[in-house]
């Protein structure tokens, strides 16, 4: 299946094919890899790609999505006008998608990284995630303040639950 998406103004094509041993194949421009996309939930998938292993979590309403990778967030919308199986995905906004920074995956909070009222970079590591016995860290999407800590180490998070509140 063939996707468009756009990062930062630049745009991609990603074909996706399953082969018959369950691994996907994807290629990107001139690169191709290949990847296990293993179950968690009904809206979060353990990507390994070798010895990396990536959590996703899509949050999906009718015709579009959010997916969250390594706390970045990306909006994907179903095109219209490229034809069946390809779908549009863009992220030029994913900064300021939500100031509610959730748990990707089920788990335990494993490590608070920041402080209520500290200021964060984009990117800047704010917790770990341990889940089926892998840590997971959690990035902020912006740059902001954190305004409140919903959550204490040791603590068990589902699936969305809002672990961080951040404002600009």
């Amino acid at each position: 299946m063939e996707y468009q998406f756009s990062i930062d103004k630049n745009d991609y094509k990603i074909n996706i094919q399953l082969n018959s041993n369950g691994i996907y194949k994807a290629k990107i421009a001139d690169e191709t890899f290949e990847f296990e996309a293993i179950p968690i939930s009904e809206d979060q998938w353990l990507l390994m790609l070798g010895d990396t292993s990536l959590s996703v979590h899509v949050a999906q309403s009718e015709n579009n999505a959010v997916v969250s990778v390594r706390g970045q967030q990306f909006n994907v919308t179903q095109s219209r006008d490229r034809g069946k199986g390809s779908r549009d995905v863009s992220a030029p906004d994913r900064v300021q998608v939500e100031k509610k920074i959730t748990a990707p995956m089920p788990g335990r909070i494993l490590k608070i990284l920041v402080k209520e009222k500290q200021a964060v970079k984009a990117h800047q590591p704010l917790f770990i995630v341990e889940s089926m016995k892998m840590e997971n860290e959690v990035q902020s999407p912006k740059a902001g303040k954190v305004v409140k800590i919903n959550f204490k180490e040791n603590d068990l998070v589902s699936v969305g639950d809002a672990v961080i509140e951040l404002d600009d």
